[in-house]
């Protein structure tokens, strides 16, 4: 066959059909169609497998991220920050051997910040738009004491890492967004020359299960104090977390 014959047997169809449909589309429709997502999440994390044998509660935090759909596909590339506590200890204490009579708190707590991008298949369109998510992460586990006067007015007097590690993670989630109210913003020219673009208010609830790659890690309650010596009981497992999002987007 040559390369003649070769062009002939292509679906033409197939490629001059997107083509002309995207050459009848609009530019301000293409450009200004709702292409950014960006909201707030209140999150609420289960640990799991061998992570929940060490930490018996949940943890509880908020997450920020950003989507941007690239093309007319119902695909959306997104990326996330949250910062997670799952464990939290204060106790009142002298503020020195010499100045025992002023006392300050002490608080020891076990975080938890996550990095992730990820991947959406979304319905785009409906009362419900459905979805579901393939992510790739980072979670820093850190634990710190911060010492603070007793009306928490002022800065911390001080604050110090007692331990700290970085993994890599990976998970599958899944969600469903509810369209709450559209709002149409004017741009281009005047009011009566100008399209409008539409802003809508979205509330998002989705579930995401995360696997945890092993970290060193305290707990709350694994720093035995017994007078001035401090003895650090490290656990190290896999950190997988299941998590459930709720918060409110809004896409442009």
């Amino acid at each position: 066959m040559n390369d003649h014959d070769f062009f002939k047997l292509l679906p033409w169809r197939l490629v001059i059909c997107p083509v002309f449909m995207a050459l009848l589309l609009k530019p301000s429709e293409y450009v200004f169609a709702q292409m950014f997502d960006a909201g707030l999440h209140f999150n609420v994390a289960s640990p799991q497998g061998k992570f929940k044998d060490n930490v018996d509660r949940n943890g509880y935090g908020i997450s920020i991220e950003g989507l941007i759909k690239p093309s007319p596909l119902p695909i959306r590339l997104g990326i996330d920050f949250g910062f997670l506590q799952y464990g939290r200890e204060r106790r009142s204490e002298h503020f020195s051997q010499t100045i025992q009579d002023v006392s300050v708190d002490v608080t020891t707590s076990n975080n938890i910040v996550t990095s992730n991008i990820f991947l959406r298949l979304q319905q785009d369109y409906g009362v419900l738009m459905p979805y579901i998510d393939g992510v790739l992460g980072l979670q820093y586990l850190y634990t710190e004491t911060t010492i603070e006067d007793e009306n928490h007015n002022d800065e911390p007097i001080a604050s110090s890492k007692n331990i700290d590690d970085l993994t890599f993670c990976r998970g599958v989630g899944g969600g469903v967004m509810v369209p709450l109210h559209t709002f149409n913003k004017q741009y281009g020219g005047s009011r009566c020359s100008g399209s409008k673009l539409p802003v809508t208010l979205i509330l998002d609830f989705k579930v995401r299960y995360m696997y945890g790659g092993k970290a060193d890690y305290l707990t709350e309650g694994s720093i035995d104090r017994s007078g001035d010596e401090y003895t650090y009981n490290v656990s190290k497992s896999e950190t997988d977390l299941l998590y459930f999002r709720l918060g409110l987007l809004i896409r442009l």
